[in-house]
């Protein structure tokens, strides 16, 4: 058993990179994390190199250049704020209003909407990839490298007899490694895998609710109303305002504090609306093909599942042929005799190979499935409970 794994785990230094995981699970941790970096990447450049905030005040003060960036500096950090009786659909822009949510702002009579929450969309977006990230780092930390040394193993040329040889030993190779593998080893490394893309799918329920509950709410409702209003989406300009009120005070000369309004214009917001509908729609399609995903996952629970699908990954491969007479019942039988996890292994295996190694590596389970179907027949000696493949001997033994 050590000889086999120490031979099979020395070709994973050749230094290849085998396919360990799917396009949903890659959906994750290369699309969405790469999204979010980009988003990240463009929101603090515009903060940091640009400028995100421009207020003017109605008094002669603000006109000076200090006072000017002190105003600025002053609402950045205190939160601008829009009015919420002004965001109604029957009220004109320009007459009514300045625009929605911008107008005259009445105490006791009208309320605020603050709106600070921009300021830290970016660390936002850093924690949602970081979650989007980090079921893969766990997945390939444990996966460390075994799909690799098994693919690679088999990947020889053809062409030469030489070649050929090297192949068909360690196909016998890999056929004596599944036998004297332990079960539960493979359980680890299958399950695993299901864990961190059952985790895929409750980080992306997560980064929902967090970015709907920095948002106060709203982020729940924003594709309907961008469904229903397009780029008017009330709530879309609620959320991201490209105007926002603000109060700045001034003590007059006799120390009295005199309260004047600003109005900032607010350019980050526009990359704002537009990352955070695109987050919108791409978490809702991601989301629904999870799921979709997810209750495939659970149905390989089946035989007929598990053999249709070895069927079509292995679909360029013929075993019609003289020496597998009973054609694809090959795949059926492999699935039967299988438990789930071995199974699971070999599709991955399956994904990282030729098409030459497939057929060999299926055609000697085939061979050694009905060896032992033809012992248990002269026997009468079946065990439900029994993996097949442990106590197969070969004829070169």
């Amino acid at each position: 058993m050590a000889t086999l794994l120490n031979e099979i785990r020395g070709f994973s230094s050749s230094g290849t990179t085998a396919n360990i995981d799917n396009h949903v699970f890659r959906a994750y941790y290369i699309f969405t994390t790469g999204l979010l970096l980009v988003a990240t990447s463009i929101l603090i450049t515009s903060q940091f190199f640009g400028d995100p905030i421009d207020c003017i005040a109605s008094n002669d003060y603000s006109r000076s250049d200090s006072a000017k960036k002190s105003i600025d500096n002053f609402c950045w950090v205190s939160a601008t704020y829009t009015v919420n009786e002004l965001y109604a659909t029957n009220q004109r822009i320009g007459l009514d209003k300045l625009e929605d949510g911008i107008g005259q702002f009445i105490p006791n009579f009208n309320t605020q909407r603050f709106q600070l929450y921009y300021r830290w969309t970016s660390l936002l977006l850093i924690i949602q990839a970081v979650l989007a990230y980090i079921p893969h780092y766990f997945w390939k930390s444990w996966e460390s490298g075994k799909m690799e040394g098994l693919s690679t193993m088999l990947n020889i040329p053809v062409e030469p007899t030489l070649d050929t040889d090297r192949r068909r030993t360690r196909v016998q190779l890999l056929l004596d490694y599944f036998e004297a593998f332990e079960t539960n080893a493979h359980e680890y490394y299958t399950y695993r895998l299901y864990l961190c893309e059952y985790a895929n799918f409750v980080f992306l329920l997560v980064n929902v609710w967090l970015t709907n509950w920095v948002t106060d709410g709203l982020f729940w409702s924003l594709g309907p109303d961008i469904f229903k209003n397009g780029y008017h989406s009330i709530v879309l300009i609620k959320l991201f305002p490209s105007q926002g009120k603000c109060t700045w005070r001034v003590t007059g000369p006799s120390g009295n504090v005199q309260p004047f309004d600003a109005l900032c214009v607010l350019p980050l917001n526009s990359f704002n609306k537009v990352i955070f509908s695109t987050l919108w729609f791409w978490y809702l399609i991601l989301a629904v093909i999870t799921l979709g995903w997810l209750i495939f996952r659970a149905s390989t629970i089946f035989h007929r599942v598990r053999s249709s699908l070895l069927k079509w990954k292995a679909c360029p491969v013929n075993y019609s042929n003289h020496q597998h007479p009973e054609g694809t019942d090959c795949v059926d039988n492999i699935c039967k005799f299988l438990p789930h996890a071995d199974w699971f292994v070999l599709l991955q295996l399956v994904d990282n190979v030729d098409t030459v190694a497939i057929k060999s590596i299926l055609g000697g389970y085939c061979e050694r499935i009905r060896h032992l179907q033809r012992r248990r027949r002269s026997t009468h000696m079946i065990s439900a409970d029994e993996k097949p493949l442990l106590i197969l001997e070969h004829e070169t033994r």
